[in-house]
């Protein structure tokens, strides 16, 4: 399964589980200078991708590392208010107005430091006011 991010008419970057065909999949779908962020680890230590499409379309391949066993200890301390996790989020929409959303984050406007898409009509916390209008 590949997830894309929408921006505009295209997928600005693409988040891929390694194998099978995902990578090339991905990277087929992003649009030119977009990027790739390969997640997980492949059973067969291989990576599928046509060269060509990486090269004309000048993507950015990242892969992401995992963080040997730091959730449990990340979601200790979120559960125990340690760390503050509401002011991430700067900026919430909802998903009609995801390309809206990218767009922002992307060019940086009105001080974003996180948007977050909501797929479903929630009610915003007080703490993470719905700077996009939730509708």
């Amino acid at each position: 399964m590949v997830s894309c991010f929408v921006a505009a008419f295209a997928p600005k970057g693409c988040l891929a589980p390694w194998g099978d065909k995902s990578v090339g999949q991905a990277a087929e779908m992003a649009r030119l200078g977009g990027r790739v962020v390969l997640v997980g680890i492949p059973g067969d230590d291989d990576l599928l991708l046509k060269h060509s499409t990486a090269r004309r379309k000048g993507l950015t391949i990242v892969l992401s590392r995992r963080m040997k066993h730091i959730y449990p200890r990340a979601m200790q301390l979120a559960e125990q208010d340690k760390v503050d996790l509401h002011s991430l989020v700067s900026h919430r929409f909802p998903l009609k107005r995801a390309v809206e959303a990218f767009q922002l984050n992307a060019a940086y406007r009105d001080n974003v430091v996180k948007v977050m898409v909501e797929s479903r009509n929630i009610v915003s916390s007080p703490d993470v006011p719905a700077q996009g209008g939730l509708a």
